[in-house]
């Protein structure tokens, strides 16, 4: 079997050397060397090419080379040489995307700025040709792409590209700019004419915004619904951490081992009888414990009752205990409140003197 070996790596030599050229895979079966080959490299599957097989007897690789992407398919075989990545397509995106960062991380702030240049350059002052006109629009026939939007199109990029890469309504309002006000006036009209639009698209918003809310992918945007003001505690790093009150904010201060805003609990409301999610205020995973902070006069709102009802149908069955923090639990601790250092924090505790 060595000397079989040799003589495949002989004739590699050979072929690298362009002294078979095109008529190598001929050379191999005169040879009977394709069972050799196909011995050598019996850890690969059955649909492996006997030119990918030869390859990884010239690299002298014993297992299969694995895609460093998914870690799961076997890299890529083209031309002679192995790919970065498998044949999937997310594989190859996230291959490319790296690669383009890789270029551009390289490259100086001079080149870029040359490469900018360039591209604007190559861009201002072309014009399409009538053929090529044509040929767009029959390519995107169907797409309800006309000829005058291919044009606008066009001078869109132009623009972008004399305006330094930057978008030309940027920093710009309808007070100050025209086409914004034109195309403003213009959406009025449309959405007055056909208000189906605006309600259709105000569906699918709210249904994709609810599945993301859902799967924890966003959270909405954490500042106080009542008098719109922002309540943070500032940590040690000097990174502020958001709140929706002032109760919350004094809670986690006594309590930092907890998770702020993390199960999302879903529950059908009273109000529109639909799904949405109900984000509970605190987690502790060690102990098994939901808590939420309700003052006792919101208890008796239909919403509220529904929520916590939801939460406590998920504790029994996920073996979690829920707790409800009233005002009881703050005058309770009212002597703890009033002894933390609350300078470096944006949080107001004069609502504790009225408990």
């Amino acid at each position: 079997m060595n000397e079989s070996r040799n003589r495949v790596i002989d004739l590699l030599y050979k072929y690298k050397n362009r002294q078979l050229k095109p008529y190598f895979m001929k050379t191999v079966k005169e040879n009977n060397l394709e069972d050799v080959i196909v011995k050598e490299t019996e850890f690969l599957p059955e649909d492996a090419k006997i030119r990918e097989r030869l390859l990884y007897i010239e690299k002298d690789l014993n297992e299969i080379l694995i895609c460093k992407f998914c870690k799961t398919n076997r890299l890529k075989y083209c031309n002679n040489i192995f790919r970065c990545c498998c044949s999937s397509k997310e594989c190859y995106k996230q291959n490319l995307s790296n690669t383009v960062k890789l270029i551009h991380e390289k490259m100086s702030e001079e080149k870029k700025r040359e490469r900018s240049k360039k591209i604007s350059n190559s861009s201002i002052g072309k014009k399409m040709s009538e053929e090529a006109i044509k040929k767009l629009s029959k390519r995107m026939k169907g797409k309800k792409q006309t000829l005058e939007i291919i044009k606008k199109r066009r001078e869109s990029i132009k623009k972008y590209y004399a305006n330094g890469g930057k978008h030309w309504s940027r920093g710009q309002t309808k007070e100050t700019n025209a086409s914004i006000l034109k195309m403003s006036e213009s959406l009025k009209r449309t959405f007055k004419e056909n208000p189906e639009i605006l309600i259709n698209a105000g569906k699918k918003i709210s249904i994709i915004m609810k599945a993301k809310i859902a799967s924890g992918e966003f959270t909405p945007n954490i500042t106080n619904s009542w008098t719109h003001w922002d309540c943070y505690v500032t940590l040690e790093n000097n990174e502020k951490k958001k709140f929706r009150s002032s109760w919350e904010a004094i809670f986690w201060l006594l309590n930092k081992d907890l998770l702020y805003e993390k199960t999302r609990i879903l529950y059908t409301s009273p109000e529109d009888n639909e799904e949405h999610t109900f984000i509970m205020d605190f987690t502790d995973n060690v102990d098994k414990i939901l808590y939420e902070i309700k003052p006792l006069e919101l208890m008796n709102k239909k919403i509220n009752l529904v929520k916590i009802d939801a939460a406590k149908k998920w504790c029994d069955k996920n073996q979690y205990k829920f707790v409800l923090i009233t005002e009881q639990w703050y005058k309770s601790n009212i002597d703890v409140i009033f002894s933390l250092d609350l300078s470096k924090h944006n949080v107001n505790i004069d609502w504790v003197n009225k408990l």
